[in-house]
């Protein structure tokens, strides 16, 4: 009796696991079957359409600024002052209708003025609408988004060239239909220009939104804005933006309309300072284009006449070639007669040295020199010292100025170049090359280039190799052009000019300085070119400075004080 109630409990045990096993695999089976009815029925209507939609969404984004690199000083300074603004951009897929964006966008930026394709509309990808935007029009733009103008936004934008930029004519600019064409970052001057390869490429910032595969918005997404992934390649150069700075604002405050201004480092031959006037808008170049006065010629690397300043090279060329000594003295009665004409002088010097003749600027005594040296080696020695092709700067704009043809000088001619005028052009940039190598006695190929600042000799563009080498550019390695006793005369003279001589308003207190001023004829009812190349501080030379004023009158009274100034705010740190 007791076993079987025993055998009839456990049966009843066995049972119940049973009936629940049975269970749990009933609801498993079901589950199951449901899953696959959503598969087989939602799954095809919805599902896996969403599941295709992930698949595919992908990010569409319009640049928030050029993939280009910066130009920096020598210290890493931005030349360009890059900042950021402000962009109106319009995402279509969430826009929705175009003629009502188009609409309400004209409200702020004038009836026509907007301009969306249908292919741009269709493609369901951001459209840059305008750059640089006023704060007004941001916030006009802003307000009609939160009145329920959807897919119209304010992003920032990075500005590649801002308001404090300096050394333009040196960085140049690239078009601003960059910002909206990749086809147009393309340097159109200067640097940009020359090293167009090296500065392009590489990632800007973005502004975008994920869609989906079939270009709706994709569920949760919104606008984003990212960083680029590969940052593009800065160049550094040579400019000191501190010096570079007082350059432009001494020129400015003087009132220099048209002029240029270069600052040499003695010990290196590197530029630390170009400044050409009149200035540009870097991001508004089309504002500058057909003006009169030319704001887009770099003048520091354009052909002038150079007046007596080169009446140097005209006194070294006659040491170097031994057609005078430095103990000769020379007789000044106020004017000197070259065949029929009669050439006057500014005032009856009397016997001169060598020197004084110099620092005085005679005339009379400089045609003598000149007559007894003669076309040929005077040109000789002018093509040895840089004059008449390139200097080799990286600037493609630069000029190679240019020389008279020896066999054809007549001695009118002769006496024409002995004062620098006459059928003769230099550069500011070859006076102040010229006037360091009478500090160190040879002449340098100038750069604005850093070593290692960034330069990629494959990607940059550069000047045609057929122009480079058609004008013999001055070796990069100093090559000697005169000798230690006609450099100290030289020295001499030019510390005499601005001691007692033309240039005594270039004389820079507590520092000294030596130097040549130049007045350059240019023909009747136009003011002459004024020129002042000099070196400073006297003891141990640091810089070479050439100023030069297109027709701003006496060399003396406007070059030099400019000259004088801008030395003084230079070493007075």
């Amino acid at each position: 009796m007791t076993i079987r109630r025993a055998q009839r409990k456990e049966a009843e045990i066995i049972a119940g696991r049973l009936s629940i096993l049975r269970t749990s695999a009933g609801v498993l089976i079901f589950c199951l079957l449901i899953v696959c009815f959503n598969y087989q029925i939602v799954g095809k209507v919805g599902g896996r359409s969403l599941l295709v939609l992930a698949r595919r969404q992908h990010l569409e984004r319009v640049s928030a600024g050029i993939p280009r690199g910066n130009i920096l000083d020598r210290h890493g300074v931005p030349l360009n002052d890059p900042g950021w603004g402000a962009a109106c951009v319009v995402f279509p897929q969430l826009a929705g209708d175009s003629e009502k964006v188009v609409k309400a966008l004209e409200q702020v930026f004038g009836k026509g003025s907007v301009l969306l394709e249908d292919n741009q509309w269709s493609s369901g990808g951001p459209v840059r609408i305008a750059g640089d935007l006023s704060s007004q029009t941001a916030q006009a733009l802003i307000a009609l988004n939160r009145s329920g103008l959807e897919g119209v936004y304010v992003v920032p934008e990075e500005r590649r060239y801002g308001p404090e930029s300096l050394a333009r004519h040196v960085v140049g600019y690239v078009p601003r239909n960059a910002y909206f064409d990749s086809a147009d970052n393309v340097g159109q001057l200067g640097l940009e220009r020359y090293l167009d390869g090296t500065l392009k490429g590489g990632d800007a910032s973005w502004v975008g939104v994920v869609l989906a595969g079939d270009r709706s918005v994709f569920p949760g997404s919104s606008v984003r804005i990212g960083p680029g992934l590969l940052p593009p390649i800065d160049v550094r150069t040579t400019i000191d933006a501190r010096i570079q700075r007082i350059v432009e604002r001494t020129m400015d405050a003087a009132g220099v309309s048209k002029g240029a201004a270069v600052v040499l480092d003695i010990n290196t031959g590197q530029v630390l300072a170009m400044a050409s006037r009149p200035d540009f808008q870097q991001d508004r170049p089309d504002a500058s284009i057909g003006l009169r006065d030319a704001p887009f010629v770099n003048r520091a690397v354009s052909a002038f006449i150079p007046g007596s300043v080169y009446k140097t090279v005209i006194v070294a060329a006659a040491l170097e070639s031994g057609a005078i000594q430095p103990h000769q003295r020379f007789q000044c009665n106020g004017s000197i007669k070259v065949g029929d004409r009669e050439v006057k002088c500014t005032r009856a010097h009397g016997e001169i040295t060598l020197e004084e003749a110099l620092g005085y600027s005679c005339n009379c005594a400089l045609i003598e020199i000149a007559l007894k040296t003669g076309p040929e080696k005077l040109l000789e020695f002018s093509k040895r010292a840089g004059f008449g092709k390139l200097t080799g700067i990286e600037l493609p704009e630069e000029s190679s100025g240019y020389l008279p043809n020896g066999r054809e000088m007549l001695a009118g001619d002769v006496a024409n170049f002995a004062i620098g005028q006459g059928y003769l052009g230099v550069t500011p940039l070859q006076m102040a090359v010229f006037f360091r190598a009478i500090v160190t006695g040879e002449l340098d190929r100038p750069t604005l280039l850093l070593p290692g600042g960034g330069e990629d000799p494959e990607r940059k563009v550069g000047r045609p190799a057929a122009e480079t080498s058609a004008r013999s550019p001055t070796p990069r390695n100093g090559t000697t052009i005169m000798s230690q006793e006609t450099s100290k005369v030289l020295r001499e003279s030019l510390l005499l000019g601005t001691t007692t001589g033309t240039g005594q308003l270039a004389w820079v207190p507590r520092f000294g300085s030596a130097g040549k001023t130049g007045t350059a004829e240019v023909g009747e009812g136009r003011l002459p070119h004024a020129w002042f190349v000099g070196f400073c501080p006297l003891v141990s030379p640091k810089f070479v400075i050439c100023v030069f004023v297109e027709n701003g009158g006496e060399g003396p009274a406007v070059a030099a004080p400019l000259f004088g100034e801008i030395a003084l705010k230079i070493l007075a740190r």
